[in-house]
């Protein structure tokens, strides 16, 4: 999963007659399945504030990011 999803999210559930119903906070994958069965006129999926760990935050590349041993400007 990319960085760019860690953490925790909930789910702004807007209704026609201007309700809006925020879920609990979940892990993006829970939070994109919930979504559409809210049966709301939209949905948006927001990032809570410093859930994810700090380091992801400082990482200058992504962990997924498979290992480059040469300088590409060599090549």
């Amino acid at each position: 999963m990319s960085r760019l999803y860690r953490g925790l999210w909930y789910c702004e559930a807007h209704y026609p007659d201007g309700l809006i119903f925020i879920t609990q906070p979940v892990e993006y994958d829970q939070a994109a399945v919930t979504a559409p069965l809210l049966g709301a006129l939209w949905v948006i999926l927001r990032p809570i504030p410093h859930t994810r760990a700090r380091w992801e935050y400082l990482a200058p590349y992504e962990a997924s990011d498979p290992p480059k041993w040469t300088d590409e400007s060599e090549d």
